[in-house]
């Protein structure tokens, strides 16, 4: 059971973090393989890899750094492949390849592919599409997969099993020719990789491009040829890095964990296989009287412990296989693109037999040290049993029962943490209320788009509905197009109150369930015509007007003044877990570009209605692509996805702990308690009740388990400080969580010493 319940969590664990942390990555030279970061001089946390740039830029760079090669891609580019089947794709140079070091498994483009564009574009396939979608058949190189309006991809290859697109939290299906039709654009999309030769240091490299990065930009500023680049710093990040970055210490912590776990699991077992030998040692006396040696007994140990250890490994790795499907439905949208897909393969294999190896060798040379002492005499002077060990057994439950605390502190505090995201306001109409994303068809001008939410608002079961281009529950922020007033500071440099604004059609404000505080909503004609009307959430009215009517005041876009009709509650359209931001709804006709990416639709009785509404949107308009559809309550819970993650993996592993700490000290003082049966039943036909001699016994272990959660409170104390990233309004020392934390170990200590 001890060895079960460390290797499940422990395989896990490792099934998930190997990608991040040890397994190399497919890219030939990895070290040599650097993303482009951007920045600030004065703002260090500025610098980020992959940060976009323009065609322009692109092209100056390339031609003023000697030092490798680069190559620039832009992502996030859905391509259909079929009618109403979208799969999100990448357009890269024709560099690409040299770049990163691999090669297409079968096909590739050719150099015209990357020359001219059409409907139907060129596209090498992941290997996962190529086996389910494709049926891994070679003929389907030169298929061709459109849509009802001729557009798709014509397959022209297929990448490696292992193929890792170099950008993170990006999940990548297709890889499309970048043609630069305009190489002089100066919209930012292209993200930089850059390989180096091995002759030159990174640091002289960086150097370099940060010369060339300057220079252009001082060039482009004094010139007005084209848009100055705002950033005045550039860098090289290496690729590892860069693909973790922001989440490389919660993989640590775990893993850090997870051997933590397996070696008080070794410690259990050993303390449990030498009190087993302790009632062995009459036996083990007579072995060596009779001649056995040392490797004699060596080799009848480790025979045993292996067999336990190997039924244990074989149940910690089912346990591990069934937790794996919780993980990945937990990590599925946060990192798969720089984990490898946490399944049970060789590599996991190897640990979990690694780890076994490891406890067998540990167990078997502490228990193989005490049955080297057995002699015959002691052992007949002692009865067939070993001197006490009291303060050994003492030692033991003290350490486990310190660890095990550590690890319940931290699993209490991250699952109060997320009990707490649970409970916020979101500000929105979640109960019955869906998000929809949308692609209308192309082209479709503002009375097309009041059309089709009108059409999506009468369909059955909605009793709302309305579109938006902006992302709901996406981690997306945009900033507010909207003039800032006079007297206020603004928030570029992330000083104040952050403000975005929201183009939104008519019936949105309803389905989100916003109700004006103040003032009044636009009517539906105002959203149609685009009337220079806007509706503020409080968060703005306070930061723009603070002591001031709202109502009647005016702000600005592109200097056309826009009247302020209505104040609703502020919303929380980042994630559930992030602070509110300031809202500024606009009618979507009034934007230079209108456009509606996303429905929120309310229903009326129903709140399983979303299916039977896609099928009814896809007949009512043929010509659009729906996506994404799910439930705002769905949403809130995908938008705290790597909170709820933290929770699942601190929490199990409490979990384990306490089972690991609960039985050990349950086989303990079973065992002990086993070889003092003589001196029970003295006592007790010396005329001492049973209860007096349990609680005797029980207040020996207590003893040992005051200490343990002596020293493991000042160790969690300390502990749970690397752990605070993870709280949500939830205090390190929040004393709710230390002291379930702590009841719930001491009655389980308490039990596992009992039962005996």
């Amino acid at each position: 059971a001890v060895v079960a319940v460390s290797l499940a969590p422990a395989t896990t664990v490792f099934a998930v973090v190997d990608g991040v942390l040890f397994k190399p990555l497919p890219y030939r030279h990895a070290d040599r393989l650097f993303p482009v970061t951007l920045g600030q001089h004065d703002r260090p946390e500025s610098f980020r890899p992959f940060a976009p740039i323009s065609a322009a830029e692109f092209l100056a760079w390339s031609s003023a750094a000697p030092d490798g090669v680069l190559t620039a891609f832009s992502v996030g580019d859905w391509q259909p492949v079929g009618v109403h089947d979208f799969v999100p794709g990448a357009r890269i140079d024709a560099a690409f390849f040299d770049v990163i070091g691999m090669r297409p498994a079968i096909g590739g483009f050719a150099p015209e592919d990357f020359l001219a564009t059409g409907p139907i574009a060129p596209a090498l396939v992941t290997w996962r599409f190529w086996r389910d979608r494709l049926g891994a058949d070679p003929g389907a190189i030169g298929r061709s997969l459109v849509d009802d309006h001729g557009q798709g991809i014509r397959v022209v290859g297929v990448l490696p099993r292992n193929f890792l697109f170099p950008f993170p939290a990006r999940t990548v299906e297709l890889l499309m020719p970048r043609v630069d039709a305009t190489p002089r654009g100066l919209g930012r999309t292209l993200r930089v990789l850059e390989r180096l030769a091995p002759s030159i240091p990174v640091e002289a490299a960086s150097a370099r491009l940060a010369a060339v990065v300057a220079a252009w930009a001082q060039s482009s500023s004094s010139t007005g040829a084209t848009r100055p680049a705002p950033d005045d710093a550039a860098g090289l990040q290496p690729i590892r890095q860069a693909l973790t970055e922001g989440w490389t210490e919660e993989p640590w912590i775990a893993f850090a964990t997870a051997l933590a776990l397996l070696l008080i699991a070794c410690l259990n077992f050993s303390s449990l296989a030498v009190a087993r030998i302790s009632r062995q040692w009459r036996d083990l006396a007579v072995r060596r009287a009779l001649g056995a040696t040392y490797v004699d007994l060596l080799r009848l140990l480790t025979v045993e412990h292996a067999a336990i250890v190997m039924v244990g490994a074989a149940a910690g790795g089912l346990g591990a296989y069934l937790l794996l499907a919780i993980m990945r439905n937990l990590i599925d949208g946060m990192y798969m693109t720089v984990l490898k897909p946490p399944t049970i393969d060789l590599r996991v294999i190897a640990f979990l037999a690694l780890a076994s190896i490891v406890c067998v060798v540990a167990v078997t040379a502490v228990a193989a040290r005490a049955a080297t002492r057995a002699s015959l005499r002691s052992a007949i002077a002692d009865g067939g049993h070993a001197t006490s060990r009291g303060r050994r057994w003492f030692s033991v439950v003290a350490f486990e029962v310190a660890a095990a605390l550590v690890m319940t502190v931290t699993g209490a505090l991250v699952v109060g943490s997320l009990l707490r995201v649970w409970g916020e306001d979101p500000g929105l109409d979640v109960d019955r209320t869906a998000v929809v994303s949308i692609a209308p068809p192309a082209g479709a001008s503002v009375a097309d788009l009041d059309a089709l939410v009108s059409v999506a608002g009468h369909l059955p079961g909605v009793a709302a509905a309305g579109g938006t281009a902006h992302s709901v529950l996406e981690h997306a922020f945009n900033g507010s197009v909207f003039d800032t007033p006079p007297g206020v500071a603004g928030w570029s440099r992330g000083e104040g109150f952050p403000i975005e604004s929201i183009p939104v059609t008519h019936g949105y404000l309803q389905a989100a369930g916003l109700r004006p505080s103040a003032g009044r909503l636009p009517t539906d004609e105002e959203f149609r015509t685009g009337a220079p009307v806007i509706v503020v959430s409080q968060g703005v009215a306070r930061r723009y007007w603070q002591g001031r009517r709202p109502i009647g005041q005016i702000l600005t876009y592109n200097d056309r003044p826009f009247t302020v009709v209505g104040v609703v509650a502020d919303a929380k359209y980042l994630a559930l877990d992030l602070d509110e931001v300031g809202e500024i709804y606009w009618p979507v006709a009034a934007s230079p570009r209108p456009a509606v990416s996303n429905l929120l639709v309310r229903f009326g009785t129903s709140r399983n209605a979303v299916t039977p509404f896609v099928a009814n949107l896809r007949r009512a308009c043929p010509q659009c692509w729906v996506g994404r559809a799910e439930m705002l309550t769905d949403a809130l819970g995908d938008s705290i996805r790597p909170r709820r993650f933290s929770a699942w993996l601190f929490s199990a592993f409490g979990a384990a702990a306490l089972t690991i700490t609960g039985v050990g000290i349950l086989g303990l003082v079973a065992m002990t308690t086993s070889r003092r049966t003589r001196e029970i039943g003295i006592r007790m036909a010396l005329g001492a009740h049973a209860t007096i001699v349990t609680w005797q016994i029980v207040r020996e272990q207590l003893r040992s388990i005051a200490l343990g959660l002596a020293i493991g409170g000042l160790v969690a104390a300390y502990v749970v400080r690397f752990v605070a990233a993870y709280l949500y309004k939830t205090p390190v020392y929040d004393p709710w969580a230390w002291g379930a934390a702590i009841a719930v170990l001491l009655a389980v200590a308490t039990i596992g010493a009992l039962v005996p």
